[in-house]
């Protein structure tokens, strides 16, 4: 199986990132990717694409991370930095905290959308308390060329992953998934699990987004891609398919988005 989205070069995994990977590897975690949030995680970034064969990178300028607007040439330069950048992202539209202005999420979320046209690679979307601005610039976007990406660790709602699905976009679950089911969370967890039991199976992937949102049973400890088995598992068991099979569905499609992590 493969870990689509994590970040085991932030400071919270790096210092133990020999064990983390091997632990990953004894659980079955084949490959991982692991993603950069800002020119600052750069050379983290760098260090663990190059200390490890099965780990591939993403960069992108994190919504939450965007000072001012970045320009087309300058993202490009650092998605080009090196050969194991194999996608563009995480980038997006965050209102939650609202720490960066709307104006200059949009920009740079735009800019990222045509670069990832232009080079001809994937899109990892981060949206939070933004669907309707997130629709309105992916369905831009694609307006101008071909598009292709994933939403990771979709939280959002029907509406946003009907958007998605018409857009030929991935969805990917986390951890959030094997969350139990409470009064307080009913509603939400209830529609979450019928959009991923409901998706199209050939656009599902699986992911740990560690350090964060570590799936039950290791919920509230600091979660890494050897946790990932639990979020397949219960995949899984939305789709009503057999383990076996569910990794081998992500891990093909995996590789279908993120074609150049077959290399």
């Amino acid at each position: 199986m493969i870990d689509s989205h994590c970040h085991i070069g932030f400071d919270e995994l790096k210092d133990d990132i020999d064990v983390i990977v091997a632990r990953a590897m004894e659980n079955g975690v084949e490959k991982m990717l692991t993603v950069g949030c800002g020119e600052k995680n750069l050379s983290d970034l760098c260090y663990v694409l190059d200390r490890f064969d099965n780990v591939y990178g993403s960069f992108g300028i994190h919504p939450n991370e965007a000072e001012e607007v970045i320009s087309a040439e300058k993202l490009s330069q650092f998605i080009q930095s090196h050969p194991k950048i194999i996608a563009i992202g995480e980038t997006g539209l965050d209102y939650y905290y609202n720490d960066t202005p709307k104006e200059i999420q949009i920009q740079n979320f735009m800019t990222h959308i045509e670069v990832a046209i232009k080079l001809g690679l994937p899109l990892i979307v981060h949206t939070r308390d933004a669907e309707k601005d997130t629709i309105e610039c992916l369905r831009a976007g694609a307006r101008n060329g071909n598009l292709k990406g994933v939403l990771h660790c979709f939280t959002g709602s029907k509406k946003l992953a009907k958007a998605a699905q018409e857009l030929g976009f991935y969805l990917s679950a986390s951890g959030i998934i094997t969350f139990k089911i409470n009064a307080k969370n009913e509603k939400y967890q209830t529609d979450l699990l019928d959009t991923f039991a409901t998706y199209p199976t050939e656009r599902l992937l699986v992911e740990t987004d560690s350090p964060y949102l570590a799936p039950v049973p290791k919920r509230g400890k600091k979660n890494e891609p050897a946790y990932l088995p639990y979020t397949l598992t219960k995949l899984a068991e939305l789709k009503s398919i057999s383990v076996d099979d569910m990794e081998k569905i992500t891990t093909g499609n995996f590789y279908n988005l993120f074609f150049k992590g077959k290399i």
